[in-house]
């Protein structure tokens, strides 16, 4: 996690690799599953104020749609911000990875599933199902 503060020396594109996978890393941490070195540990600021904050920053940049920027911004206006946190985190990830044109297939590859602390999940496999899809974007889109 990086503090808010070094946010600014950054330059943009800097700023948003690292939010992006700051906010993966939080994303993760709300689930309980967060990797072992990457767990929220700021102990002057609640995690969900950390991450209100760094959605504010992401609510700012030009670089994204204003639809996007309205989002987050609205998100940040929830009380309690806990209930939305996740979402908020998942929103800017995602918008903040097409701004760096990470195609949306390629999403999911940057942040594999993970079951537990440290462990990444097996995808499930079901012996004798087939499924027959027409129009899918990318394969990662499917889940059973």
């Amino acid at each position: 996690m990086i503090e808010v503060g070094k946010l600014n020396t950054l330059l943009p594109g800097q700023k948003r690799r690292k939010l992006a996978l700051t906010f993966g890393a939080l994303e993760r941490d709300i689930d309980g599953i967060a990797e072992k070195g990457c767990e929220y540990s700021f102990h002057s600021i609640s995690r969900a104020e950390y991450t209100k904050r760094l959605v504010e920053i992401v609510s700012k940049d030009e670089a994204l749609p204003q639809k996007i920027r309205d989002e987050l911004s609205a998100l940040c206006k929830i009380e309690p911000f806990e209930n939305v946190e996740k979402r908020a985190c998942n929103v800017a990830r995602n918008a903040l990875l097409a701004a760096l044109g990470t195609f949306p297939a390629e999403w999911d590859l940057i942040i594999a599933p993970h079951e537990k602390a440290g462990t990444v999940k097996k995808r499930d496999f079901f012996k004798n199902v087939f499924v027959y899809a027409e129009d899918i974007r990318s394969p990662f889109n499917l889940t059973a």
